[in-house]
């Protein structure tokens, strides 16, 4: 059986070029007691490359003389003129500055070996030479040695089937025949510089308008095989830091150290001084030749504005409404905001462009006995909004002893201006915004 190849001879190639590493070796491996077998039939050492060719291999002349020789059977090249041996589906995608090496024997000392033409192919048609140093002749020169520190084209990088082929092409009476083995091809690994980002989402920041800047979230970052600085950029109204609570501003420098940028939390908030309505963007982390990676971040800017009273239960079926009031000193947009009663089980959503004015309040009602008044036989008016005074649909306001909530969300359905508990028949606010 075949023996592996020795240290030494990996040591040797692997001396040729920094950060090489072996992409494959082949010693040619062992197939069975016959001398001479056809490539199709010899059982190479690796069985994700595809070997063919009009060579054979042979137990005769077994490599010997160089470091890590590994003996036994070889690829034996008869002077034919058209003799053959192919390497296919070599995979470089993930590698550069490819280096060959690989055993030879030749059968007469008046040969240097030019007779070995050695090609390469990066699409299976056309074949282009590699050139490898003429080898000694003369007497005692008829024996086996490494040839290495064959270099390849950078075109033969990033190529997912790579084909070698050996041929001798010399033919005649006197002229050598050629044998190979123990084929190495190294490479040094391609490292993509990458970042990472995590979460990649941040939700909530929000604010009350005049009330700025939100509450800061966290995200992390880090980089490996970089060769710039991460670069953090925030967009337009939001803001970024590397400390909690100061030094906020729109971009951030993280240098790299070695190719890599340990774990780093940053702090990112929506900045103050904004309009109410909603927000969002994209930070961005750049480093030369790393894929771009971004952290989505959503905010809302509130409008200030306050539940101030509630209508649940009145006499015989009820009107049922709400009242919102606007104390902030300045207009409050609530275009498209949510009146939530029970986590859902009743909703009114404002239409566009609706605006309370600063000291002004609106009504909202929520359910109606269908007479067509509201506070018939207390204190009649006319809602603002929601469900018309000749509709019956009541009981959205539920009467029984138990707490229950009334909410104004804004236009994203999650953030909250306000929100108010009530208890059921006993007409007490419990729990009352801190607005009122």
């Amino acid at each position: 059986m075949k023996f592996k190849l020795s240290l030494g001879l990996l040591l040797l190639v692997n001396g040729l070029g920094f950060g090489q590493v072996t992409i494959f070796n082949e010693s040619v491996g062992n197939c069975c007691s016959t001398t001479n077998t056809a490539i199709t039939s010899t059982t190479f050492d690796n069985s994700s490359l595809t070997f063919s060719g009009s060579a054979d291999t042979r137990t005769s002349i077994e490599s010997t003389g160089y470091t890590g020789a590994s003996g036994d059977r070889n690829v034996y090249l008869t002077n034919n003129g058209s003799s053959n041996f192919q390497i296919a589906s070599i995979n470089t995608t993930t590698y550069s500055n490819l280096i060959l090496s690989f055993g030879a024997h030749k059968s007469t000392n008046a040969s240097n070996m030019s007779e070995l033409l050695l090609e390469y192919s990066i699409d299976g048609v056309t074949f282009l030479p590699l050139s490898f140093p003429a080898q000694p002749t003369g007497t005692g020169t008829s024996n086996w040695r490494l040839i290495f520190g064959i270099s390849l084209p950078f075109t033969t990088e990033g190529v997912s089937n790579l084909r070698l082929r050996w041929t001798n092409t010399s033919s005649g009476s006197g002229t050598p025949q050629l044998r190979i083995d123990d084929i190495i091809l190294q490479g040094e690994l391609v490292t993509t510089p990458a970042i990472t980002l995590s979460p990649s989402n941040i939700i909530g920041l929000d604010h009350i308008v005049g009330n700025g800047p939100s509450a800061e979230q966290s995200f992390t970052v880090s980089g490996s095989n970089l060769t710039n600085d991460i670069t953090l950029t925030a967009p337009a109204n939001f803001e970024i830091s590397t400390t909690s609570g100061i030094s906020f501003g729109n971009i951030i420098n993280l240098p790299q150290i070695g190719g890599n940028v340990a774990n780093t939390t940053i702090y990112t908030r929506l900045i103050a001084g904004l309009p109410n309505g909603n927000y969002n963007g994209n930070i961005t982390a750049t480093s030369a030749g790393a894929t771009n990676q971004n952290v989505v971040v959503e905010g809302t800017v509130i409008a200030d504005v306050v539940i101030t009273e509630i209508m649940f239960d009145t006499t015989g079926t009820d009107d049922e409404w709400i009242e919102i009031c606007n104390f902030s000193g300045a207009p409050q947009d609530i275009s498209n905001y949510i009146v939530n009663v029970n986590s859902g089980s009743h909703t009114f959503t404002f239409p566009a462009g609706v605006i309370i004015a600063n000291n002004d309040c609106i009504t909202v009602s929520l359910g109606s006995d269908g007479d067509g008044t509201f506070n018939n036989g207390g204190c009649p008016f006319v809602p603002d909004f929601g469900i018309a005074a000749n509709i019956n649909n009541s009981n959205n306001l539920p009467n029984s002893a138990a707490t229950y909530n009334i909410s104004l969300f804004s236009a994203n359905g999650s953030s909250l201006a306000d929100t108010v508990d009530y208890t059921g028949r006993d007409n007490t606010f419990v729990n009352i915004s801190l607005h009122v």
